[in-house]
C-alpha cells in the first residue's frame, strides 16, 4: 500500500529499472494525490513485490499464502503440468514463510472465493482503523 508523502516520493525518487516502471505511472503531487481523487490509499497490485525488492517503496505489505500441497493442485489444473512441473515451478518461487515475513497483512485463499473476501474485507476495515488513528495523533 503507497499513502500519500514520503512513499510516493520515495518511489517516485528510485530510478533503479527494477522501480522505474512502477514509478513513472504515479501521479506528480504527493501532497494532493491520491486524495485529490477523493482517496486516502493506493493499492499497488504486484505480484512479485518482495521479488523485486519493492517492499521499501510501500507503507505496508499484503500478501496471500497457501499450503503447498494445494499450490501444487492449483498449478496442475490451471497450467495443465505434471506434478514434478509444478513443483519445479512452485520451488523457484517464494516460500510461504519467506512471503509471511516482510508482511504486515497475511491472507489464506485455501477457502472459497467468499471467505477470502471476509479476510480482504476485515484487513481492509483494520488498515481504514490504522489510518484513522495515526491521523489523529
Amino acid at each position: 500500500m503507497l499513502l500519500p508523502g514520503p512513499g510516493l516520493r520515495r518511489a517516485r525518487e528510485d530510478t533503479t529499472p527494477r522501480s522505474s516502471c512502477a514509478a513513472s505511472q504515479l501521479p506528480g503531487n504527493d501532497d494532493e494525490w491520491p486524495r485529490s481523487i477523493g482517496k486516502a490509499v493506493c493499492v499497488l497490485d504486484a505480484a512479485v513485490l518482495l521479488e523485486a525488492g519493492w517492499k521499501d517503496m510501500v507503507h505496508e505489505v499484503w500478501t496471500a499464502i497457501i499450503p503447498e500441497e494445494e499450490a501444487l493442485k492449483r498449478i496442475m489444473d490451471r497450467d495443465g503440468l505434471s506434478e514434478e512441473a509444478a513443483q519445479n515451478r512452485l520451488q523457484s518461487q517464494m516460500t510461504n514463510s519467506q512471503r509471511v515475513e516482510p508482511a504486515h497483512v497475511v491472507l489464506c485463499t485455501l477457502w472459497e472465493p467468499a471467505v477470502t473476501r471476509k479476510q480482504v474485507e476485515k484487513a481492509w476495515a483494520l488498515l481504514q482503523e490504522r489510518m484513522s488513528q495515526d491521523q489523529s495523533q
